[in-house]
Protein backbone atom coordinates (compact mmCIF):
# COMPACT_ATOMS: atom_id res chain seq x y z
CA UNK A 1 0.00 0.00 0.00
CA UNK A 2 2.81 2.42 0.44
CA UNK A 3 4.68 1.71 -2.61
CA UNK A 4 1.30 2.56 -4.38
CA UNK A 5 1.22 6.15 -2.53
CA UNK A 6 -1.04 5.24 0.51
CA UNK A 7 -0.17 6.78 4.53
CA UNK A 8 -1.14 3.34 6.76
CA UNK A 9 0.47 1.35 9.25
CA UNK A 10 -0.28 -2.34 10.73
CA UNK A 11 -2.97 -1.54 12.69
CA UNK A 12 -5.04 0.54 10.48
CA UNK A 13 -4.43 -2.53 8.01
CA UNK A 14 -5.46 -4.89 10.64
CA UNK A 15 -8.52 -2.62 11.28
CA UNK A 16 -9.80 -2.70 7.88
CA UNK A 17 -9.24 -5.90 6.93
CA UNK A 18 -11.42 -7.01 10.15
CA UNK A 19 -14.46 -4.98 8.76
CA UNK A 20 -14.49 -6.47 5.40
CA UNK A 21 -14.02 -9.99 6.64
CA UNK A 22 -10.38 -10.45 5.28
CA UNK A 23 -8.09 -12.60 6.92
CA UNK A 24 -4.67 -13.58 5.88
CA UNK A 25 -3.43 -16.87 4.52
CA UNK A 26 -0.76 -18.70 6.22
CA UNK A 27 1.14 -21.28 4.31
CA UNK A 28 -0.32 -25.40 4.42
CA UNK A 29 1.37 -27.86 6.13
CA UNK A 30 4.80 -29.85 4.58
CA UNK A 31 3.30 -32.83 3.00
CA UNK A 32 7.03 -34.08 1.44
CA UNK A 33 8.44 -33.35 5.30
CA UNK A 34 11.27 -36.73 5.26
CA UNK A 35 11.85 -39.20 8.31
CA UNK A 36 15.71 -39.56 9.39
CA UNK A 37 15.40 -43.06 10.03
CA UNK A 38 13.51 -43.95 6.80
CA UNK A 39 15.92 -45.17 3.91
CA UNK A 40 15.49 -43.34 0.81
CA UNK A 41 15.96 -44.69 -2.50
CA UNK A 42 17.55 -43.55 -5.71
CA UNK A 43 15.80 -41.77 -8.62
CA UNK A 44 15.90 -44.12 -11.75
CA UNK A 45 14.15 -42.47 -14.00
CA UNK A 46 16.19 -40.44 -15.34
CA UNK A 47 16.98 -40.95 -19.53
CA UNK A 48 14.11 -43.68 -18.94
CA UNK A 49 11.18 -43.41 -22.00
CA UNK A 50 8.17 -44.51 -20.83
CA UNK A 51 6.19 -45.83 -23.59
CA UNK A 52 3.67 -48.24 -21.85
CA UNK A 53 0.89 -47.95 -19.48
CA UNK A 54 1.61 -49.89 -16.58
CA UNK A 55 5.55 -48.62 -16.59
CA UNK A 56 5.87 -46.02 -14.31
CA UNK A 57 3.72 -45.37 -11.72
CA UNK A 58 3.84 -42.28 -9.51
CA UNK A 59 2.23 -40.44 -6.13
CA UNK A 60 1.97 -37.68 -3.89
CA UNK A 61 0.46 -36.05 -1.22
CA UNK A 62 -1.65 -32.43 -0.96
CA UNK A 63 -3.42 -30.76 1.47
CA UNK A 64 -6.99 -28.90 1.29
CA UNK A 65 -7.69 -26.34 3.28
CA UNK A 66 -11.28 -26.21 5.67
CA UNK A 67 -12.74 -24.02 7.93
CA UNK A 68 -11.15 -25.49 11.24
CA UNK A 69 -8.11 -27.57 10.12
CA UNK A 70 -6.72 -29.48 6.64
CA UNK A 71 -7.43 -32.50 4.63
CA UNK A 72 -4.92 -34.61 3.11
CA UNK A 73 -5.44 -35.58 -0.34
CA UNK A 74 -3.19 -39.03 -1.90
CA UNK A 75 -3.35 -39.65 -5.32
CA UNK A 76 -1.30 -42.45 -7.74
CA UNK A 77 -1.40 -41.74 -11.08
CA UNK A 78 -0.15 -43.95 -14.37
CA UNK A 79 2.72 -41.77 -16.21
CA UNK A 80 1.89 -42.50 -19.56
CA UNK A 81 -1.56 -42.65 -19.33
CA UNK A 82 -1.89 -39.74 -17.19
CA UNK A 83 -4.89 -41.62 -15.42
CA UNK A 84 -5.80 -41.14 -11.79
CA UNK A 85 -5.54 -44.97 -10.57
CA UNK A 86 -6.46 -44.20 -7.16
CA UNK A 87 -7.04 -41.37 -4.10
CA UNK A 88 -7.75 -41.44 -0.68
CA UNK A 89 -8.55 -38.30 1.59
CA UNK A 90 -7.73 -38.42 5.41
CA UNK A 91 -7.61 -35.92 8.09
CA UNK A 92 -4.20 -36.81 9.48
CA UNK A 93 -1.07 -37.90 7.75
CA UNK A 94 -0.60 -41.19 8.93
CA UNK A 95 0.76 -43.92 6.05
CA UNK A 96 -2.22 -45.99 6.35
CA UNK A 97 -4.28 -43.50 3.99
CA UNK A 98 -1.67 -44.02 1.73
CA UNK A 99 -0.96 -47.77 2.04
CA UNK A 100 -4.77 -48.14 1.52
CA UNK A 101 -4.75 -45.93 -1.98
CA UNK A 102 -1.74 -48.36 -2.97
CA UNK A 103 -3.50 -51.67 -2.60
CA UNK A 104 -6.47 -50.42 -4.08
CA UNK A 105 -4.57 -48.83 -6.87
CA UNK A 106 -2.93 -52.46 -7.33
CA UNK A 107 -5.88 -54.36 -6.87
CA UNK A 108 -7.88 -52.54 -9.42
CA UNK A 109 -4.98 -51.81 -12.31
CA UNK A 110 -2.26 -54.45 -11.85
CA UNK A 111 1.04 -53.74 -11.13
CA UNK A 112 3.85 -51.30 -12.16
CA UNK A 113 7.36 -51.93 -12.85
CA UNK A 114 8.45 -49.02 -11.22
CA UNK A 115 6.83 -47.11 -8.60
CA UNK A 116 8.17 -43.13 -7.77
CA UNK A 117 7.71 -40.54 -5.09
CA UNK A 118 9.15 -38.10 -3.28
CA UNK A 119 10.94 -38.68 0.04
CA UNK A 120 7.68 -37.82 2.14
CA UNK A 121 7.55 -39.62 5.35
CA UNK A 122 4.47 -41.58 4.46
CA UNK A 123 5.91 -42.16 1.29
CA UNK A 124 9.38 -43.75 2.65
CA UNK A 125 7.34 -45.31 5.53
CA UNK A 126 8.04 -49.52 5.78
CA UNK A 127 4.19 -49.83 5.59
CA UNK A 128 4.17 -47.94 2.30
CA UNK A 129 7.23 -49.42 0.58
CA UNK A 130 7.00 -53.19 2.14
CA UNK A 131 4.01 -53.39 -0.22
CA UNK A 132 6.04 -52.27 -3.36
CA UNK A 133 8.63 -54.58 -2.10
CA UNK A 134 6.21 -57.31 -1.61
CA UNK A 135 4.75 -56.93 -5.20
CA UNK A 136 8.60 -57.06 -6.56
CA UNK A 137 7.87 -53.15 -7.48
CA UNK A 138 10.99 -51.51 -8.04
CA UNK A 139 10.84 -47.99 -6.11
CA UNK A 140 11.95 -44.76 -7.28
CA UNK A 141 12.42 -41.73 -4.62
CA UNK A 142 12.91 -38.06 -6.52
CA UNK A 143 16.44 -36.08 -5.19
CA UNK A 144 15.78 -33.57 -3.00
CA UNK A 145 14.57 -30.37 -5.32
CA UNK A 146 13.60 -32.22 -8.24
CA UNK A 147 10.25 -30.76 -10.01
CA UNK A 148 10.98 -27.93 -8.90
CA UNK A 149 13.06 -25.27 -10.73
CA UNK A 150 15.93 -23.68 -9.19
CA UNK A 151 14.32 -24.34 -5.95
CA UNK A 152 15.01 -21.70 -3.15
CA UNK A 153 16.99 -19.53 -5.56
CA UNK A 154 14.13 -18.21 -7.15
CA UNK A 155 10.04 -18.90 -7.77
CA UNK A 156 7.44 -17.67 -10.16
CA UNK A 157 4.12 -17.04 -8.78
CA UNK A 158 0.91 -15.73 -10.52
CA UNK A 159 3.26 -13.76 -12.66
CA UNK A 160 5.48 -12.53 -10.00
CA UNK A 161 9.03 -13.89 -9.30
CA UNK A 162 10.20 -14.48 -5.55
CA UNK A 163 13.67 -14.37 -4.92
CA UNK A 164 15.40 -15.83 -1.76
CA UNK A 165 17.85 -14.21 0.10
CA UNK A 166 20.35 -15.58 -1.85
CA UNK A 167 19.22 -14.66 -4.86
CA UNK A 168 19.28 -10.91 -3.63
CA UNK A 169 22.74 -10.78 -2.46
CA UNK A 170 24.14 -11.87 -5.91
CA UNK A 171 21.99 -9.47 -7.35
CA UNK A 172 23.54 -6.52 -4.80
CA UNK A 173 27.37 -7.80 -5.28
CA UNK A 174 26.76 -8.50 -8.76
CA UNK A 175 24.11 -7.54 -10.29
CA UNK A 176 21.33 -8.89 -12.66
CA UNK A 177 24.23 -10.10 -14.88
CA UNK A 178 25.16 -12.66 -12.17
CA UNK A 179 21.69 -14.13 -11.90
CA UNK A 180 20.95 -15.37 -15.04
CA UNK A 181 23.87 -17.28 -15.41
CA UNK A 182 22.90 -19.50 -12.40
CA UNK A 183 19.23 -19.53 -14.19
CA UNK A 184 20.86 -21.14 -16.78
CA UNK A 185 23.13 -23.94 -15.42
CA UNK A 186 20.81 -25.05 -12.76
CA UNK A 187 17.48 -25.32 -16.01
CA UNK A 188 20.23 -26.71 -17.58
CA UNK A 189 22.34 -28.96 -15.50
CA UNK A 190 19.97 -29.77 -12.60
CA UNK A 191 16.43 -29.31 -13.57
CA UNK A 192 14.42 -32.69 -13.90
CA UNK A 193 12.30 -31.77 -17.23
CA UNK A 194 10.85 -35.04 -17.56
CA UNK A 195 9.35 -35.19 -14.35
CA UNK A 196 7.91 -31.75 -15.15
CA UNK A 197 6.31 -32.51 -18.37
CA UNK A 198 6.27 -36.21 -18.23
CA UNK A 199 7.27 -36.96 -21.44
CA UNK A 200 10.38 -38.86 -22.23
CA UNK A 201 14.16 -37.53 -21.29
CA UNK A 202 15.58 -36.49 -24.13
CA UNK A 203 19.59 -34.79 -23.17
CA UNK A 204 20.04 -33.48 -26.26
CA UNK A 205 17.33 -31.20 -25.77
CA UNK A 206 18.55 -29.93 -22.16
CA UNK A 207 22.06 -29.59 -23.79
CA UNK A 208 21.23 -27.40 -27.16
CA UNK A 209 19.41 -24.60 -24.61
CA UNK A 210 22.43 -22.49 -25.93
CA UNK A 211 21.45 -22.89 -29.12
CA UNK A 212 18.12 -21.82 -28.53
CA UNK A 213 19.36 -18.94 -27.62
CA UNK A 214 21.45 -18.14 -30.04
CA UNK A 215 18.13 -18.91 -32.70
CA UNK A 216 15.88 -16.69 -30.20
CA UNK A 217 18.93 -13.72 -30.73
CA UNK A 218 19.23 -14.16 -34.36
CA UNK A 219 15.80 -14.38 -35.53
CA UNK A 220 13.51 -13.09 -32.26
CA UNK A 221 13.26 -9.62 -33.56
CA UNK A 222 10.05 -10.53 -35.60
CA UNK A 223 6.87 -12.95 -34.64
CA UNK A 224 8.01 -16.56 -35.61
CA UNK A 225 5.86 -19.50 -34.75
CA UNK A 226 7.48 -22.51 -32.36
CA UNK A 227 7.56 -24.76 -35.34
CA UNK A 228 9.84 -22.53 -36.77
CA UNK A 229 12.25 -23.05 -34.26
CA UNK A 230 11.64 -26.75 -34.31
CA UNK A 231 12.77 -26.93 -37.87
CA UNK A 232 15.81 -24.86 -37.17
CA UNK A 233 16.66 -27.61 -34.34
CA UNK A 234 15.57 -30.49 -35.99
CA UNK A 235 17.97 -29.52 -39.22
CA UNK A 236 20.61 -29.47 -36.45
CA UNK A 237 20.40 -32.25 -35.06
CA UNK A 238 19.01 -34.94 -36.78
CA UNK A 239 20.74 -38.06 -35.46
CA UNK A 240 18.58 -37.54 -32.22
CA UNK A 241 15.73 -39.00 -33.62
CA UNK A 242 17.18 -41.90 -32.92
CA UNK A 243 17.26 -41.48 -29.54
CA UNK A 244 13.14 -41.05 -29.35
CA UNK A 245 10.91 -43.43 -28.76
CA UNK A 246 7.41 -42.88 -30.17
CA UNK A 247 4.73 -43.11 -28.09
CA UNK A 248 1.97 -45.86 -28.61
CA UNK A 249 0.29 -45.23 -32.13
CA UNK A 250 -0.17 -41.54 -31.43
CA UNK A 251 2.89 -39.81 -31.57
CA UNK A 252 6.14 -40.45 -33.88
CA UNK A 253 9.41 -40.08 -32.85
CA UNK A 254 9.82 -36.43 -34.79
CA UNK A 255 5.97 -35.64 -32.60
CA UNK A 256 7.41 -36.32 -29.23
CA UNK A 257 10.75 -34.44 -29.95
CA UNK A 258 8.96 -31.49 -31.26
CA UNK A 259 6.35 -31.47 -28.47
CA UNK A 260 9.21 -31.67 -25.98
CA UNK A 261 11.30 -28.96 -27.65
CA UNK A 262 8.89 -26.51 -27.75
CA UNK A 263 7.76 -27.50 -24.58
CA UNK A 264 10.83 -27.13 -22.57
CA UNK A 265 13.42 -25.03 -24.36
CA UNK A 266 10.76 -22.17 -25.38
CA UNK A 267 7.96 -22.30 -23.06
CA UNK A 268 9.79 -23.02 -20.59
CA UNK A 269 13.15 -22.20 -20.82
CA UNK A 270 13.17 -19.23 -22.82
CA UNK A 271 9.31 -17.93 -21.27
CA UNK A 272 9.67 -18.74 -17.65
CA UNK A 273 12.29 -15.82 -16.83
CA UNK A 274 10.69 -13.69 -19.16
CA UNK A 275 13.34 -14.22 -22.30
CA UNK A 276 10.12 -14.34 -24.48
CA UNK A 277 6.90 -13.30 -25.59
CA UNK A 278 4.30 -15.88 -26.33
CA UNK A 279 1.08 -15.78 -28.03
CA UNK A 280 -1.18 -19.08 -28.38
CA UNK A 281 -3.73 -18.99 -30.98
CA UNK A 282 -7.13 -20.35 -29.70
CA UNK A 283 -8.20 -21.49 -32.81
CA UNK A 284 -5.11 -23.74 -33.51
CA UNK A 285 -3.71 -26.69 -30.57
CA UNK A 286 -2.23 -25.59 -27.85
CA UNK A 287 0.76 -27.03 -28.84
CA UNK A 288 1.12 -24.18 -31.45
CA UNK A 289 1.82 -20.69 -30.90
CA UNK A 290 4.31 -17.83 -31.88
CA UNK A 291 6.87 -15.95 -29.74
CA UNK A 292 9.38 -13.09 -30.11
CA UNK A 293 12.10 -11.77 -27.90
CA UNK A 294 11.83 -9.58 -25.21
CA UNK A 295 14.46 -6.56 -24.56
CA UNK A 296 15.63 -8.97 -21.42
CA UNK A 297 16.89 -11.50 -23.78
CA UNK A 298 19.39 -8.96 -25.64
CA UNK A 299 20.70 -7.65 -22.42
CA UNK A 300 21.48 -10.95 -20.00
CA UNK A 301 22.57 -12.65 -23.27
CA UNK A 302 25.76 -11.84 -25.14
CA UNK A 303 28.03 -14.07 -27.50
CA UNK A 304 31.23 -13.13 -28.38
CA UNK A 305 32.38 -15.18 -31.72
Amino acid sequence: LETAGHTVNRKRVQRLMRKMGLAGMAPGPNTSRPHPEHKVYPYLLRGVSVVRPNQVWSTDITYIRLEHGFAYLVAIIDWYSRRVLGWRISNSMDAMFCVDCLEESLRTHGHPEIFNSDQGSQLTSEAFTGVLKREGIVISMDGRGQGIPPRGFIKKYKGKFIISGECRKLFSKHGLASIYPRLFRDFTTRYNWAFRDHWQQIPLIQQSFLFTLHLLKRHGAEWQSNRFYEDWFLRAFPAVLQEVSPVGEYFSPEQVLRSCYSLRCIDSFAGFPGLVEIQHDSAKSYDDFRLRKLPLLDHVVQFHL
